[in-house]
C-alpha cells in the first residue's frame, strides 16, 4: 500500500505526538510501556503506568522542547544507531558531526533529509 501511495505512514514526530496523547489519556490502566526498539524514536520512553506517566510525558516534552535543528540531529543520530537517549545530544563532538550532515542536507535538498530518515528507519523492518 505504501508503494502504491494508498498509505502514508506517519513521521517520527507525528508518531511521538500520538504516543504522548495515548499516554496522557490513559486512566485506570496499570501496565508497563517499553520503547526499546530502534524504530521507536525515544528509547528512554519507558515506565510503569500510572506511576511513571509524568516522567514519560516529560521525556516527550523534552524532545519537543529542543530547537528544530537539535531534533533533526537527534533523529539522524537515532536512526543511524548513534544516539539512544536525549542526553546523548550532550556529546559535543558527535553533535557537531551530525549538525554538519543536517547543514549539508539543508544546502543541497532539505526534503531529501526526511526521505533518507524514512529509508534509514524502514531499513530495520
Amino acid at each position: 500500500m505504501m508503494r502504491s501511495g494508498a498509505f502514508t505512514p506517519l513521521g517520527d514526530e507525528d508518531v511521538l505526538r500520538e504516543i504522548r496523547r495515548f499516554i496522557e489519556c490513559l486512566e485506570g490502566i496499570e501496565t508497563m510501556l517499553v520503547s526499546d526498539h530502534i524504530l521507536n524514536l525515544l528509547e528512554e520512553l519507558e515506565g510503569k503506568l500510572p506511576k511513571d506517566k509524568k516522567k514519560m510525558l516529560a521525556a516527550i516534552d523534552r524532545y519537543f522542547g529542543l530547537p528544530p535543528t537539535d531534533r533533526l540531529i537527534f533523529r539522524i543520530g537515532r536512526r543511524r544507531g548513534i544516539y539512544r537517549k536525549l542526553d546523548d545530544l550532550s556529546d559535543r563532538q558527535t553533535h557537531a558531526r551530525l549538525k554538519q550532515i543536517v547543514d549539508e542536507y539543508e544546502e543541497e535538498d532539505p526534503g531529501r533529509l526526511e526521505q533518507d530518515l524514512f529509508k534509514l528507519m524502514h531499513h530495520y523492518i
